[in-house]
């Protein structure tokens, strides 16, 4: 649904008013038997600017209690009153609105025994006052609906729906005001559940000069949809009369290719006008597969191709439903173990059960493992439903080099049972060469030449603070705002990784709408809160420095400035707040710019791009807001120069 259709086309910030009735049946022939009805009901309506509104109505009408099948109705006038809350009110008002006039469509529906009859009816607004003191104020309306007639008998609801507004502003002097309010179409959402809303029920009687007539429900085909096979499947046929005189159900039979499948039973014998019986149809196979017959009514209904009547039926018997069994991987590799450091290792199988059925569990045990060296436990239970998983635990185990293989058998309710994985592992020793005695790990492996005090892994991190300075352009709105904070960072000048702690001041945009109202001059307070700290990397060769934040993005406070409405030097406060700020971090990655270098000594350049998440809990107008803020292809640009102490 289009909350708003604009005339002229213009940008979204719109003011607009609603309001909302339904309409309904209506008989003008007599009012022998009308009742006069009422309902209270209530619309929501996109407003710009001051985002949904509530608008109730007050409907009220003569309705019949019933109609004759076949006849048709006559006209009748329905009225409504709506209230107009009072910020809808100072809004048309504060931008020179002194009448408005217009219409109201709506779409309402009659329920009735046959099938749901739609009614969508235009009531007209007169041309009324928007009252300049404070407070709600109340619109007239009213409409005439066209004559209607129903064929079958029985009863109809009538319920009230969503409507759309055209709705015509003018200024003081009778001209219509200027864009967004001067004409506008605006779709309101009914507030509840429309089957809740009833306005009237009514009886739609029999025509007693009519002959019999059967009607069945449904008219053609009655699917019993599907079962497993084995298991019954069940249906009714409504069997009814909507004519004038008695109706004889002489016999129900059923007919057809798999006619010994479905049986039925009814009730059904005399029908008078309006009334009706039941024909329950049951269906059951053994073997899988689509049937179908038909149950065939016949009764004295004169019109010879209602008699008999035929309604086809289907049904469907499915495969009894199966387990399978699903593992995570068809074998379990533990690699190597080296006996000089461990002599187990220890790797985890997990079993899914992806069928329809449940899957029996009947064993789990280690064949073919003369050595004994593989041993399991797990958390499987007897049965696993469908979808359900559990967890094996195998350990591999040994003090003597060699290569040591075996198998995992699952046994289970499968037709392939049991399932076999395939487990494997080596065992060596290195304990008598040089790769961890004195000349692999010792002085010079993980000492003084390896990782120690004069390796890389080895290095102090370097403490240094850079002040920054620069800028970001915000995409949305085309403005570029001011940066300024610090970075204290610390750098690993043997591996180049590095952390930060950022540090951004507070900061404002700046920002013009100039299309709405003219001209609107804005700005919003912006601040930032980091999340985690800054991590990256600096290329010892190339001085290439990359970086990641991520920050919070919060905005205590925007205004805008309408030029001509007289709001104000400080403007007009539209959103913001304590509780302002991005649903989720911003992502910011820097980089130095190419063929330049950054030396953690000077500092440098970092550029780089990112999207503004959305804003939430800004208030009424936080769209408006996300409008000037939120979306990619936002820049950022600063100079990064280290602080040094003294």
């Amino acid at each position: 649904m289009n909350a708003i259709t604009e005339k002229p086309t213009s940008k979204p910030g719109r003011l607009l008013l609603s309001s909302a009735v339904a309409a309904l049946l209506a008989t003008g022939a007599t009012t022998v038997n009308a009742e006069e009805v009422s309902l209270t009901v209530e619309h929501t309506c996109p407003l710009p600017i001051i985002g949904e509104q509530p608008l109730v109505s007050e409907i009220s009408a003569d309705l019949p209690a019933e109609v004759t099948a076949g006849e048709s109705t006559g006209e009748l006038n329905i009225n409504a009153v709506t209230t107009i809350n009072n910020t809808a009110r100072q809004g048309l008002y504060a931008v020179g609105g002194r009448t408005l006039e217009g219409t109201a469509t709506a779409e309402n529906n009659i329920a009735l025994p046959e099938s749901d009859q739609p009614l969508s009816v235009t009531l007209n607004i007169p041309q009324q006052p928007i009252p300049g003191e404070s407070g709600s104020f109340t619109v007239d309306s009213s409409a005439t609906v066209d004559p209607l007639t129903f064929d079958n008998p029985g009863q109809g609801t009538i319920t009230v729906g969503d409507l759309q507004l055209d709705q015509i502003v003018r200024d003081v002097d009778g001209n219509i005001a200027n864009d967004p309010v001067g004409e506008f179409t605006s779709d309101c959402t009914l507030v509840g559940n429309m089957e809740d809303m009833v306005l009237h029920t009514f009886e739609v009687v029999p025509d007693e000069t009519q002959p019999a007539n059967i009607t069945v429900d449904p008219q053609d085909t009655l699917d019993l949809g599907s079962a497993m096979a084995g298991s019954p499947l069940n249906g009714s046929i409504t069997v009814g009369n909507d004519g004038g005189e008695a109706l004889n159900v002489n016999s129900v039979t059923i007919a057809g290719a798999n006619a010994d499948l479905f049986t039925q039973s009814n009730d059904c014998t005399t029908l008078d006008p309006g009334q009706s019986c039941s024909v329950d149809v049951n269906f059951q196979a053994s073997q899988p597969g689509t049937y179908s017959a038909s149950v065939q009514i016949d009764s004295t209904d004169p019109d010879a191709e209602d008699s008999p009547k035929v309604v086809d039926l289907t049904a469907e018997a499915t495969e009894q439903p199966k387990p399978a069994l699903e593992l995570s991987a068809p074998e379990v590799d533990f690699g190597t173990i080296d006996l000089a450091n461990t002599n187990s290792a220890e790797q985890t199988l997990d079993l899914t059960n992806t069928g329809e059925a449940n899957l029996e569990i009947n064993d789990l045990s280690i064949a073919n493992n003369p050595d004994g060296v593989f041993t399991q436990t797990n958390d499987c239970p007897s049965g696993l439903s469908p979808e359900q998983s559990c967890t094996v635990t195998a350990t591999f185990q040994t003090n003597q080099v060699g290569d040591y293989s075996a198998n995992l058998e699952v046994a289970t309710n499968l037709e392939n049972s049991p399932e076999t994985v395939t487990l494997s592992g080596t065992a060596e020793d290195t304990s008598g060469d040089n790769g961890d005695g004195d000349n692999g790990d010792g002085d010079n492996g993980d000492g003084d030449n390896g990782d120690g005090d004069n390796g890389n892994g080895g290095s102090e991190p370097v403490d240094v603070t850079f002040d920054l300075e620069g800028v970001t352009n915000v995409s949305a709105n085309g403005s570029d705002v001011p940066l300024n904070g610090q970075i204290d960072s610390q750098i690993n000048l043997g591996t180049g990784e590095f952390t930060a702690d950022l540090q951004l001041d507070p900061t404002q945009a700046q920002f013009q709408i100039s299309e709405l109202f003219h001209k609107i001059q804005g700005r919003a307070d912006i601040e930032f809160e980091p999340v985690g700290e800054t991590t990256g990397t600096l290329d010892l060769e190339t001085g290439q420095l990359t970086a990641e934040s991520e920050l919070m993005i919060k905005i205590p406070e925007a205004r805008v400035s309408i030029i001509g409405f007289g709001f104000g030097s400080d403007g007009i406060r539209i959103g913001g707040g304590h509780s302002c700020q991005t649903a989720e971090p911003a992502t910011i990655n820097l980089s130095s710019p190419e063929g330049e270098e950054f030396d953690p000594l000077q500092g440098g350049t970092v550029t780089g791009t990112y999207v503004a998440p959305e804003l939430e809990d800004c208030g009424l107008l936080t769209g408006i807001l996300n409008e000037f803020f939120e979306g990619p292809g936002n820049t950022i640009e600063l100079e990064l120069s280290p602080r040094f102490e003294e």
